[in-house]
């Protein structure tokens, strides 16, 4: 089965898994709260998907990367802090991700090389390992002291629509420190 991943929130609010747009409307203290990852990246905020006639916060970030291999890296390159341990395992088929709700993400080296393909399932397959250049990254980060991002260079599925979280599967990656 194909499945794409998503952190379990924190503190998770109700019984949907919703974009981050909406958070904004029914929880603006939890909004604020996760759009602090977007600080100097502002401009995402308001990155247009046109195939979902949609804002970049109006779908729900997902990775076809199992958490584990994510984690496996970021230990292999040097990273000694937490790693959040509990995921949600999405089911594309279940969830009805399909090309008039989800596109796949690429984004390149320069925001300018960016690019949103549609959704297909068949892809999926070929997109469940880190890139070299997230490896890569995750390295010059943790060398510089600083914090990489887990997603960096990696495919994103985006999904249009919230998930209710009574169908997702949790999982947990074993966090040995």
């Amino acid at each position: 089965m194909p499945y794409v991943y998503h952190r379990v929130p924190s503190s998770p609010v109700g019984q949907m898994l919703e974009p981050l747009n909406r958070l904004k409307e029914t929880q603006p203290e939890l909004y604020a709260q996760h759009t602090r990852k977007y600080q100097g990246r502002e401009w995402l905020l308001q990155r247009q998907i046109e195939r979902l006639g949609c804002l970049w916060n109006d779908v729900i970030h997902t990775s076809p990367v199992p958490p584990q291999r994510v984690y496996a890296a970021l230990r292999q390159a040097g990273w000694q802090k937490r790693f959040p341990t509990a995921w949600y395992r999405i089911d594309v088929v279940t969830m009805g991700f399909s090309e008039a709700n989800t596109v796949i993400y690429y984004s390149g080296s320069h925001p300018s090389q960016a690019r949103f393909e549609p959704f297909a399932i068949e892809k999926l397959a070929d997109m469940d390992t880190l890139p070299a250049a997230t490896f890569a990254y995750y390295r010059q980060q943790i060398e510089a002291g600083a914090a990489p991002l887990l997603f960096h260079q990696v495919p994103h599925i985006l999904h249009r629509g919230a998930l209710p979280i009574d169908a997702l599967e949790t999982i947990r990656v074993d966090v040995v420190s």
